[in-house]
Parts: structure tokens; sequence; C-alpha cells
């Protein structure tokens, strides 16, 4: 069985994925894993236990496309991800179709950020992960959604909540207004639109029932910036699962 769960694990981390990461593992004499991942050409290299390495396969959201959607002519190519492919973000999905467009979904970590808020700056305002889908035509991001979620790893289940700060509509939908978006050549340099977005200019746009706080915008970010850390309870659920999403 575990010889099995071995080699179903080496087959899925050996897959090259499309936005240029290989990611191959090592079984240690001391009972660790050691994980070896190239990500353009630079090779990182971390180790964890065996327990912990079998429970980020069997709860990651992996999946390979090689299907026509139906009702829908566009070929969905691929689809990536079980471990990060940087430090503060990771690829969950990615789906390339045949005419020249693809969607990717972006993990980025419960790291801190600085928000502009009003031409106002708070630096180091504590952030609780966030899932964005992107989706591009060619170069160009056309459309974009992001949701919080609280759970560490991500499965068809994990639960959505709503982004607790202002300009994302209650499905998600970023508002970019008047703010020219970057072009991203490739989806390695795409890693970069959550701190795009976060650096963006903020007003009060939606913020209206965005979380449980009871604080209007200046004050939330106060608290934010004073916190050690995200405090999930501030989130407001929806009925979205990643999965769904």
């Amino acid at each position: 069985m575990l010889k099995e769960r071995k080699m179903k694990m080496n087959s899925i981390l050996k897959k090259e994925n499309s936005l240029d990461s290989k990611i191959g593992f090592n079984l240690l004499p001391n009972k660790t894993i050691e994980i070896v991942e190239e990500f353009n050409g630079v090779k990182k290299v971390k180790s964890t236990t065996i327990e912990e390495f079998i429970k980020i396969i069997d709860e990651s959201y992996v999946e390979s496309f090689d299907s026509v959607k139906k009702n829908n002519k566009d070929k969905i190519l691929s689809g990536t991800g079980i471990l990060p492919n940087s430090d503060s973000v990771s690829t969950l999905k990615v789906i390339q179709y045949d005419n020249d467009k693809r969607t990717v979904y972006l993990l980025r970590k419960n790291r801190p950020t600085t928000i502009n808020f009003e031409d106002s700056l708070f630096h180091n305002v504590k952030m609780p992960r966030l899932i964005f889908k992107i989706d591009f035509k060619k170069n160009d991001v056309t459309t974009a959604k992001v949701f919080a979620t609280k759970d560490k790893v991500i499965t068809k289940k994990t639960k959505l909540y709503k982004y607790p700060l202002s300009n994302v509509g209650s499905n998600g939908g970023i508002c970019f207004g008047n703010i020219e978006r970057p072009a991203y050549k490739n989806g390695i340099s795409s890693f970069s639109f959550p701190d795009f977005f976060l650096s963006t200019r903020m007003n009060f746009d939606y913020y209206n029932n965005a979380n449980s706080s009871g604080l209007s915008v200046r004050p939330f970010l106060e608290e934010l910036v004073k916190a050690d850390e995200f405090d999930n309870n501030f989130l407001k659920t929806t009925d979205i699962t990643f999965d769904e999403f």
C-alpha cells in the first residue's frame, strides 16, 4: 500500500506544469521527505515528515485536464498545482484554452502587505489567505476575482469567504476602476498579480458587509496593522467552495 502511494506521489510530483516548475522528492534515511522544487531554473530544497507529506498529497487539489467542456469547444489543456511555486504565492490550478485564453488560480499566503486607502498608506496590514481567479486573453487580464479562505491546504471542498476589504463585489469580482492593469508575458510573471492588486488605491466601494468587525475602513486597517496576524473570525462566509469558484 505504502509502495503504491509512493509511486503515485512520485508520478504526480515529477509532472512538469505549464508554469515551468518541476517538483521531485527523495525519501531520506531519517524518515523525512526532501522536496526538491525547480522553478524557472532555480532549485529549492525543503524537508517535511512522511505523515505531513502524505496529508498534503491526499488533500491537495490536483487535477489533470484532457477533455472538452460540455457545450464548449474550447479544450482545457492543462491543470497544475500541489506545492508552492514561490515563497508567498502558490499555483492552485491553470486552465489553458485553445483560443489564447487561460485562467490562473493563485493562493496568496497570509503575509502582511501595504494598503493604499484614499492615498493614506497603511504598512504591515495583516491579511488572510487569498485565492485569486485571473482570466487572461493573451497577456492581458480581462477579469479577476478574489475570495479569502481559512484553509492551509486547498481542496475542492475548501470554503470561500468574502474579501474583507473594499473594491471587491459580493461575487468576488475585483473592481479596477480606471486602474491600468499590467500585461503578463507568461505564467511566472502572473504571480505578481495578487500584490499588484493589493497595492492599488482603495476606497469605500463594496466595503459594506465585507467583514464582521463592525468597523469602517480606516479603523479596521488600523486594527490590522496592530494585530499579530489576521483574525479569521472577521471573515464573512459565502456559499461557495473552491470547486465552484
